[in-house]
């Protein structure tokens, strides 16, 4: 008998659920979503071209961590906004040229390079070339808040000298300046 009213208590509790869970959302009025015109056809926009930057520009690129292949290094990318062909030497590759360093406005003290080896590279204009330098490139750790310009000798092929062309100053990666104490631990 126990059973008996225990399961029709259960179908009772169950069919009154059943009902008061129909019931509830007919009693609550939720607020109607508006319907939104959305249009079509998005607005026409002329469309540009976007200026060239004129001349020859050095800009930093960010820093190439180390990979089992090849230590860290910063890039750069050289642009020719001129109309003539842009040279340059390097010496282990085309994206590996001679950088003038600057802290803090004040030139890094140069170590002997030798010219054995160097090969001419052009960059044509409207092109734009990848170059690198490596942590070797500093004999002492910049600190936290130094200023760094990188330059390159650039010539275009119509002049008779070159001269070397600055990025705009920034701050060495914190990744980067591990990667340099690490190379002076080394030497």
């Amino acid at each position: 008998m126990r059973i008996f009213l225990r399961i029709a208590l259960f179908i009772l509790t169950f069919l009154f659920g059943v009902q008061f869970v129909a019931i509830v959302p007919s009693v609550s009025h939720m607020p109607a979503v508006p319907d939104i015109d959305l249009p079509t056809e998005y607005p026409v926009f002329e469309i540009r071209k976007a200026t060239k930057p004129r001349g020859i520009t050095v800009a930093f690129a960010g820093m190439e961590p180390e990979s089992k292949d090849e230590a860290a290094y910063l890039k750069f990318v050289v642009y020719n906004g001129t109309i003539h062909q842009v040279t340059y030497g390097a010496k282990g590759g085309a994206e590996r040229p001679s950088p003038d360093v600057w802290v803090n406005g004040r030139p890094l003290p140069e170590e002997y390079r030798c010219g054995s080896g160097m090969m001419l590279y052009e960059i044509d204009p409207g092109m734009s070339a990848e170059f690198r330098i490596g942590r070797y490139e500093f004999e002492n750790v910049p600190k936290k808040g130094d200023l760094i310009n990188v330059g390159f000798y650039l010539r275009e092929s119509h002049a008779e000298f070159g001269e070397a062309i600055f990025s705009e100053p920034f701050m060495l990666p914190e990744k980067f300046r591990r990667a340099i104490d690490q190379w002076n631990k080394m030497r």
